[in-house]
């Protein structure tokens, strides 16, 4: 008997024990950074510094990741705050502790082309498409803003932010992250040249059918625009299909070339008569390609017992496969082959945006 209890009260020693290492555990690996806060700063494409070993290091979001996350190898509980401040002298100056992750808007173009479609958003709920951007009207005294949003508000006022951000469409997230893009723009139709443009006959030179392939080519590898007008540079596919088409009250003979880049720092030394084009570092642009890879080595769709296209292989476009982001900048003219090769309907599930905001919102 006695040998029964000694057997029953080590077990409940043991489970006591196993549940306070398990607690503290849990504890332990518990997000040390409001998650929220660190959405937003993503959502937002902030840049963050953070000193390791003594040393300031400036970095991207996946970077602070592998930092915050717990269950990762590269855990590190010591970062425990995360601040947002202006800029990067701000952030130098404010002489944080190590403990601290900083955080700012670091690309003004893109930042207020994001801010420019949310508060084109709010005030426009409705695409004139009459998809919905906003899940219903905002009232931005319900989230403690006023109208219209600025960077400020991105960095003081963030808490609101967070709380709007769920108000928000997938279409008119999808927008704000992506800001100067339209996936609901269809591409331009092949030019016949001549066209009439009132009544006046009009020759479409060579270089502006070529101009109007490569938009067709960006806006399905869904590129970013960069277009110079009035001495501003503009983020917005919009505004270059205006400026481009010749049937466009904008459109403008100016612009005789679009150049594609592998980034959009590199647009500095481009004259302004160039527009430039270019692919998203990051998730978006890997989702693109591993979905476009994935259609091209599965087999084609089948209707009616007929497949709805030859079977194709990247080799037969002077592909390697796999593909990388650098082959939609430098092989544009042979991945743009092998898109035309796909079906429409290839080509739609591909670029559907549900899929492409997959763990985005």
């Amino acid at each position: 008997m006695k040998i029964k209890i000694i057997i029953i009260v080590t077990i409940v020693i043991l489970i006591a024990i196993f549940i306070i290492v398990c607690r503290d555990n849990a504890e332990e690996e518990q997000f040390m950074i409001p998650m929220d806060k660190f959405d937003h700063a993503y959502r937002f494409n902030f840049s963050f510094m953070v000193y390791k070993d003594g040393e300031e290091v400036i970095t991207g979001w996946s970077s602070i990741w592998d930092l915050i996350a717990p269950g990762w190898s590269t855990f590190n509980p010591h970062y425990d705050e995360l601040i947002f401040v202006h800029s990067l002298e701000e952030a130098r100056e404010g002489n944080f502790p190590d403990n601290v992750i900083v955080a700012w808007p670091y690309r003004p173009l893109f930042t207020q082309a994001s801010l420019a479609e949310i508060n084109n958003t709010i005030k426009n709920p409705v695409s004139p498409w009459g998809e919905r951007l906003a899940r219903n009207d905002i009232n931005l005294e319900d989230f403690d803003l006023t109208y219209p949003i600025t960077v400020d508000d991105l960095v003081d006022n963030w808490e609101g932010m967070v709380r709007l951000w769920p108000h928000f469409a997938p279409r008119g997230m999808e927008r704000i992250r992506w800001p100067g893009r339209r996936s609901d723009f269809p591409p331009f139709d092949p030019l016949v040249t001549p066209i009439t443009i009132d009544g006046e006959k009009y020759n479409i030179s060579d270089e502006q059918q070529v101009i109007i392939e490569k938009f067709n080519y960006a806006l399905a590898m869904r590129f970013w625009f960069i277009i110079s007008v009035d001495g501003r540079r503009i983020l917005s596919e919009s505004e270059v299909r205006a400026r481009i088409d010749p049937s466009n009250p904008d459109f403008d003979p100016f612009y005789t070339e679009i150049v594609f880049i592998h980034h959009e720092h590199m647009t500095r030394e481009i004259p302004a008569n160039v527009i430039v084009a270019f692919p998203l570092l990051g998730h978006d642009t890997r989702n693109f390609i591993s979905r476009l890879q994935n259609a091209v080595n599965r087999r084609a769709p089948i209707v009616d017992g007929e497949p709805l296209r030859d079977i194709i292989h990247f080799r037969d476009f002077g592909l390697s496969y796999p593909l990388d982001r650098d082959d939609l900048v430098d092989n544009w003219q042979q991945v743009n082959a092998l898109w035309n090769a796909l079906h429409p309907s290839e080509q739609e599930a591909i670029r559907n945006i549900d899929y492409l905001l997959e763990g985005q919102n």
